[in-house]
């Protein structure tokens, strides 16, 4: 066997996984595929914000133990970052405690001292997967081939390029694709369901806030997928009278204590205007800085530090979920919108099934009370529950799901009371089937349908733009 040519196949196989499995979002819901098991783990335990806070090591146990192979110390990581200010754009965990301030990205306290639950915005990003909503495709063992966790989620309402995709190095591949705010990406979803050739004109919004200096050009890039980075400038304010600058907003990733390293080099070597500076920063940033000359300090910040910072827009997600592909904004709303449409679909036909399985059983219990002295006198003469069910299919012709309901029906106490009251359901059941049919073959009523669900997660989420243009 040749070992260069193994080695090459290896190393693309490998490289193939990495890219699939942990490095590249999938386009459909904008989930990383770990990051997805950590979120279903604590869906499927209840570690919820319907439910108590509990310390982020049950959440962390939840994942490891069920489908996320990476280590405990990655898997709580990643909580912390899908629930940490001025990292996260919308919050898919809540955390209790310390999870890190503005200082630098590592600071937040261990998984024993802090509490976690997936918040209301995650929890919904799993309405319906219970409705059989993820074809069986997108659904793969644990490694202990003792459950199934899905490859993508439902996601109808919100799509999670709000929250962008940073620093996703693969092997010989990027993926970082920028914030959005909720409002925005809603709204250009909505008018593409109504006309799928609408156009999308809407900018980046970054939990950190700051100022985006190159508009048309980061449009240009979106359009295309990639181009010229974001040109990211935080946010200064002047104390003339006082003789100080305050830093309040930083580039997106950036963090106090890179940029008071920066000036605290540049003042030692005596190679900036600053005399000194304080970083009185908590939950949110403020860097206080003197200087003589605060135009010139302020424009030094700008050329040399972190306070003025590039954000490269390459936005390759996972076509399908399986093969890495270069989206521009649009297709990849309109790739979200392809999926969302077959979840509502599979979720219209789910609760359709359902009203039809009733209609059954409904059907059965009023035939077994037009007839309802046989079906006493045959239950009582048959050998057991199996055999009164196998006696009414087969003298009666009632279907399986009728006969089960009948044999499980204390039948003595069905009284005309209760045949007016299904009587009464069999025509409700019946109006929602013909409104659910109406749905599947009406595609503006489906479409508005479908729409709802990001209409009330605009009013639900919105909040105002923090990124100025």
């Amino acid at each position: 066997m040749n070992l260069e040519k193994t080695l090459e196949q290896n190393f693309l196989t490998y490289s193939a996984y990495v890219i699939q499995r942990r490095a590249i979002p999938d386009a459909r819901d904008m989930l990383k595929y770990t990051g997805r098991q950590i979120l279903h783990a604590q869906h499927r335990e209840k570690l919820d914000y319907k439910h108590p806070f509990k310390k982020s090591q049950k959440s962390v146990s939840a994942a490891t133990s069920f489908s996320y192979v990476h280590g405990g110390d990655s898997a709580y990581g990643q909580i912390i970052k899908m629930g940490r200010p001025l990292v996260q754009r919308y919050f898919l965990e809540e955390i209790n405690g310390n999870g890190g301030t503005p200082a630098q990205n590592d600071d937040y306290s261990a998984e024993r001292y802090t509490e976690a639950r997936l918040s209301l915005l995650g929890w919904r990003m799993f309405e319906t997967i219970d409705m059989q909503t993820i074809h069986m495709d997108d659904w793969e063992r644990t490694y202990d081939e003792e459950g199934l966790f899905p490859k993508v989620l439902p996601s109808v309402g919100f799509y999670n390029i709000c929250n962008g995709s940073f620093g996703s190095i693969a092997p010989t591949m990027i993926s970082s694709i920028p914030q959005f705010n909720i409002k925005d990406i809603n709204e250009a979803i909505i008018n593409l369901i109504n006309n799928p050739n609408a156009e999308v004109n809407i900018y980046p919004d970054f939990a950190s806030g700051g100022i985006l200096m190159n508009p048309g050009t980061v449009a240009q890039s979106l359009e295309c997928g990639e181009g010229k980075s974001a040109i990211l400038r935080g946010k200064i304010t002047k104390h003339i009278k006082e003789g100080f600058l305050v830093v309040s907003e930083l580039p997106y990733g950036v963090y106090t204590n890179t940029v008071c390293q920066e000036i605290e080099k540049a003042i030692e070597k005596g190679e900036c205007p600053i005399t000194t500076f304080k970083d009185l920063s908590k939950e949110t940033v403020s860097l206080k800085i003197f200087a003589k000359d605060l135009d010139a300090a302020e424009e030094w910040l700008y050329k040399n530090t972190s306070v003025q910072k590039h954000f490269t827009i390459k936005m390759i997600m996972l076509d399908e979920g399986k093969t890495p592909k270069l989206f521009n904004l649009r297709s990849a709303l309109l790739a979200h919108i392809k999926h969302t449409k077959q979840v509502w679909k599979n979720a219209i036909e789910f609760q359709l099934q359902g009203l039809k399985d009733r209609e059954d059983i409904i059907l059965g219990l009023l035939k077994a009370y037009s007839i309802l002295d046989e079906i006493v006198a045959t239950i009582k003469q048959s050998r057991g529950r199996a055999d009164a069910i196998i006696q009414l299919k087969s003298l009666y012709q009632f279907s399986e799901a009728q006969a089960t309901a009948i044999v499980d029906l204390r039948l003595h106490r069905l009284s005309a009371i209760d045949i007016e009251a299904l009587k009464e359901e069999l025509e409700k059941n019946r109006k929602q089937q013909e409104g659910l049919v109406g749905l599947l073959q009406d595609e503006l009523k489906f479409n508005a349908n479908l729409i709802a669900p990001y209409e009330d997660n605009i009013k639900r989420f919105a909040d105002a733009r923090r990124t100025q243009i």
